[in-house]
């Protein structure tokens, strides 16, 4: 038998004591490493708005053309409201994008608009072997009749199919300030153009951007003679104030924006009507708590009549009022007129209140009670009492409440009715501003112009959602503009219950009825989850405790083993 001596018995014992301080180690890492697993699982991803962005223009080459101050660059130079600069990385677009795009610029010579024009610039490239990255010098569309109903979007898209990187516009009428410096055949506009979004700018990802007609034409003369490269520098859009603005059709919720009310979850909530009752509410507390740092500003949408051949005609009494002038974009044939009327009644109440002068936040309150309890209750129906000389409007209780029948009954008379066969001077200014500035998609939110489905993450909340536009117009404002409530509750789940209480401002303090069911459902997990990690870590002290046996087992053997030689050679 072979005879064990002290040292290695002793040694024996150590690497004993030694597995059992690994397997307890183990254990631990093992135990931590699933604890990060499962948090990763549970927690949501932190997921910001991206944040609009402004482009300036400078030259590189020729030095002629460079401007000296290098954040002015070309003065008055205008940003789109698509298009796209990929510098962020995909794990956190909401980071400051900032960066410059430099291109080789070549003229086309025309709009691209027609297959043709896009034809030309096809062959210009193949013939002068532009090499990339390069930017497009496109002319404005002067709305010729070839060109007619041509887009800022579909020239950039016509653009970004040549292989651009970039859009460079260039006016074709001067400002009229500018009357001293620029002199156009085309006459002077005395607005600056807006390069909005037509409702399919979600696939241009190159930017765009106009310049002005004097600027247009030294590039211009420049490309004669030599090379001209531009640099376009951009950064994150952040302001002292901001804008928020809405283009709607007072009803557009019934339109199937919130869904149908098929679905088990809406019916619980009480149907679509409740649900937009309850997000103009949530619009109310979120612009509430901002005070005068954001600006609300709601748009009416509708059909210019005098366009779809309307005016005069009796086929469209049920969709347009004043002879066919102003035409219901929601698509409500039978309630157009009643669409027109609801937002003529909307647009007095919120001038009424604009012009009050008063501080007091709950006077502008009037308008958000009275427009969430009209979407919720008179979606679907005009009047509640159509018998008598004098029927009862849906609306006309929360008129009463508010003290605004008499309000806006002078207002509509005296803004030109919508009965008569003429202008109404409020309607008219809704149409010429969503004419020359709106966008076409039914409804559409923007925070300082850019549509918010560009500035925000749907990963994080839905498009349109209060919590959307609360996220993104606190990315908009300069951080020491920045209210205190972003910090806070854009780190909730749920920020809308969060800027519901009065400060100081927690998460979950006051959760909202629509997120009743999802709490439970949130317990459930949690209850789950606790199962799982009460088994697992049973399992793993059981474990440990059958190592720990095995070890000792082991640990005695050997103390056996050495006992016995002891006896059994001691003597020698």
């Amino acid at each position: 038998m072979k005879r064990h001596s002290r040292n290695e018995t002793s040694h024996d014992a150590n690497n004993g004591e030694n597995r059992l301080q690994t397997n307890a180690t183990t254990t631990r890492s093992f135990l931590a490493m699933m604890m990060i697993i499962m948090m990763m699982m549970i927690l949501p991803p932190n997921v910001q708005a991206r944040v609009p962005n402004t482009i300036t223009v400078n030259a590189v080459v020729p030095q002629s053309l460079h401007k000296d101050d290098y954040k002015t660059g070309f003065e008055n130079a205008i940003s789109a409201e698509f298009g796209r600069f990929h510098v962020a990385p995909a794990s956190n677009p909401a980071q400051d994008m900032r960066g410059s795009l430099i291109v080789n610029l070549y003229q086309v010579g025309s709009p691209m608009c027609n297959t043709k024009q896009v034809e030309d610039a096809r062959k210009k490239k193949e013939a002068e072997k532009w090499k990339p990255p390069y930017g497009l010098l496109i002319e404005r569309n002067q709305e010729t009749s070839a060109t007619r109903g041509c887009t800022y979007v579909q020239q950039a898209r016509h653009a970004q199919e040549l292989g651009a990187a970039s859009a460079i516009l260039v006016n074709h009428k001067c400002l009229c300030d500018d009357d001293d410096k620029c002199k156009g055949q085309h006459g002077c506009e005395s607005i600056p153009p807006v390069l909005h979004d037509d409702g399919t700018g979600h696939d241009v990802q190159i930017p765009a951007v106009m310049l002005t007609k004097q600027d247009g034409d030294s590039i211009k003369d420049a490309l004669k003679t030599s090379t001209v490269a531009l640099e376009l520098y951009y950064k994150p859009f952040r302001s002292v104030m901001v804008t928020v603005t809405l283009w709607h059709t007072p009803f557009f919720h019934s339109s199937g924006f919130f869904g149908s009310s098929n679905n088990d979850a809406e019916k619980e909530q009480g149907g679509v009507d409740q649900m937009a009752g309850q997000w103009w509410h949530n619009m109310s507390i979120v612009m509430n708590t901002f005070g005068e740092s954001v600006e609300f500003n709601p748009r009416y949408m509708m059909l210019d009549g005098t366009t779809i051949d309307c005016l005069d005609n009796p086929a469209c009494n049920t969709t347009c009022t004043n002879g066919g002038r102003y035409c219901d974009a929601s698509g409500a044939v039978d309630d157009g007129v009643y669409h027109i009327e609801e937002s003529l009644v909307r647009r007095c109440i919120w001038r009424h209140v604009r012009n009050s002068n008063d501080p007091d936040s709950a006077v502008e309150q009037v308008w958000w009670t009275y427009v969430s309890y009209t979407s919720e209750q008179c979606s679907d129906h005009r009047q509640i009492d159509e018998g008598g000389d004098n029927p009862k409007f849906c609306r006309d209780p929360a008129l009463e409440q508010a003290g605004m029948v008499d309000i806006v009954h002078d207002c509509i008379m005296n803004s030109g009715d919508i009965e008569d066969d003429v202008h109404n001077a409020l309607l008219n200014e809704e149409l010429e501003i969503q004419t020359r500035h709106g966008p076409h998609v039914n409804p559409t939110m923007t925070v300082n112009g850019i549509d918010i489905r560009y500035t925000h993450s749907v990963r994080h909340h839905r498009y349109l959602s209060a919590a959307s536009v609360f996220e993104a117009a606190c990315n908009a404002l300069l951080p020491e503009n920045k209210h205190v409530a972003c910090d806070i509750c854009l780190a909730c789940h749920d920020p809308i219950s969060c800027l519901a209480q009065s400060e100081p401002w927690t998460c979950d303090a006051h959760p909202a009825p629509a997120r009743k069911r999802k709490k439970r459902h949130h317990f459930r997990n949690f209850f789950l989850w606790c199962i799982f990690i009460g088994g697992m870590v049973f399992a793993a002290n059981k474990y440990r405790r059958y190592q720990n046996e095995q070890n000792l087992e082991a640990f005695f053997q050997t103390h056996n083993d050495y006992t016995l030689n002891e006896n059994l050679f001691g003597n020698e």
